[in-house]
Protein backbone atom coordinates (compact mmCIF):
# COMPACT_ATOMS: atom_id res chain seq x y z
CA UNK A 1 0.00 0.00 0.00
CA UNK A 2 2.57 2.46 0.89
CA UNK A 3 4.71 1.96 -2.37
CA UNK A 4 1.22 2.32 -4.48
CA UNK A 5 0.61 5.95 -2.46
CA UNK A 6 3.95 6.86 -3.17
CA UNK A 7 3.90 6.43 -6.80
CA UNK A 8 1.07 8.10 -6.92
CA UNK A 9 2.58 11.07 -5.22
CA UNK A 10 5.84 10.64 -7.54
CA UNK A 11 3.11 10.67 -10.93
CA UNK A 12 1.47 13.78 -9.18
CA UNK A 13 4.64 15.87 -8.25
CA UNK A 14 6.14 15.60 -11.64
CA UNK A 15 3.45 16.84 -13.39
CA UNK A 16 3.39 19.95 -10.41
CA UNK A 17 6.79 20.65 -11.20
CA UNK A 18 6.62 20.58 -15.01
CA UNK A 19 3.88 23.51 -14.76
CA UNK A 20 5.40 25.54 -12.09
CA UNK A 21 8.62 25.30 -14.46
CA UNK A 22 6.93 25.59 -17.39
CA UNK A 23 5.32 28.71 -16.23
CA UNK A 24 8.56 30.21 -15.41
CA UNK A 25 10.27 29.49 -18.67
CA UNK A 26 7.15 31.69 -20.54
CA UNK A 27 7.57 33.99 -17.93
CA UNK A 28 11.46 34.17 -18.71
CA UNK A 29 10.68 34.14 -22.62
CA UNK A 30 7.74 36.86 -22.55
CA UNK A 31 9.93 39.02 -20.23
CA UNK A 32 13.14 38.86 -22.60
CA UNK A 33 10.96 39.57 -25.58
CA UNK A 34 9.65 42.66 -24.08
CA UNK A 35 12.75 43.98 -23.27
CA UNK A 36 14.60 42.67 -26.25
CA UNK A 37 18.03 43.86 -27.26
CA UNK A 38 19.21 40.87 -29.11
CA UNK A 39 19.92 42.62 -32.70
CA UNK A 40 18.78 39.09 -34.53
CA UNK A 41 14.99 39.15 -32.77
CA UNK A 42 12.82 42.10 -34.59
CA UNK A 43 16.06 44.13 -34.73
CA UNK A 44 16.66 44.55 -31.29
CA UNK A 45 13.80 46.56 -30.61
CA UNK A 46 11.34 45.16 -27.85
CA UNK A 47 8.28 42.85 -29.44
CA UNK A 48 5.16 44.82 -28.88
CA UNK A 49 2.71 42.02 -28.89
CA UNK A 50 5.02 40.59 -26.04
CA UNK A 51 2.99 41.18 -22.36
CA UNK A 52 4.38 41.03 -19.36
CA UNK A 53 2.95 38.84 -16.12
CA UNK A 54 2.58 40.40 -13.39
CA UNK A 55 4.77 39.30 -10.43
CA UNK A 56 2.01 38.39 -8.30
CA UNK A 57 0.69 35.42 -11.22
CA UNK A 58 3.62 33.17 -10.32
CA UNK A 59 2.86 33.02 -6.12
CA UNK A 60 -0.74 32.46 -7.37
CA UNK A 61 0.30 29.53 -9.78
CA UNK A 62 2.33 28.03 -7.57
CA UNK A 63 -0.06 28.28 -4.63
CA UNK A 64 -3.23 26.69 -6.64
CA UNK A 65 -0.59 24.03 -7.84
CA UNK A 66 0.81 23.09 -4.67
CA UNK A 67 -3.04 22.92 -3.04
CA UNK A 68 -4.26 20.64 -6.53
CA UNK A 69 -1.88 18.67 -5.18
CA UNK A 70 -2.77 18.24 -1.58
CA UNK A 71 -6.58 17.56 -2.99
CA UNK A 72 -5.40 15.25 -5.31
CA UNK A 73 -2.99 13.58 -3.45
CA UNK A 74 -5.26 12.95 -0.38
CA UNK A 75 -8.41 12.42 -2.91
CA UNK A 76 -6.02 9.53 -4.29
CA UNK A 77 -5.15 7.76 -1.08
CA UNK A 78 -8.66 7.58 0.43
CA UNK A 79 -9.64 6.06 -2.28
CA UNK A 80 -6.25 3.17 -1.84
CA UNK A 81 -7.79 3.21 1.69
CA UNK A 82 -11.25 2.47 0.29
CA UNK A 83 -10.68 0.15 -2.33
CA UNK A 84 -8.32 -1.86 0.28
CA UNK A 85 -10.92 -2.28 3.04
CA UNK A 86 -13.20 -3.13 0.49
CA UNK A 87 -11.11 -6.39 -0.03
CA UNK A 88 -10.26 -7.50 3.39
CA UNK A 89 -13.77 -8.21 4.40
CA UNK A 90 -13.01 -8.22 8.23
CA UNK A 91 -9.90 -5.93 9.18
CA UNK A 92 -10.41 -5.42 12.76
CA UNK A 93 -11.85 -9.19 13.14
CA UNK A 94 -15.12 -8.23 15.03
CA UNK A 95 -17.13 -10.58 12.90
CA UNK A 96 -18.81 -12.75 15.60
CA UNK A 97 -20.31 -15.58 13.07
Amino acid sequence: MVTSVLVALVAIGVTDLVLVFGLIGVTLVLQSLHDNRVPVINGGAPVPWAPVLPVSTSPVVVVGVLVATAVASSWTTRGMMRARAAESPDPVGTDMS
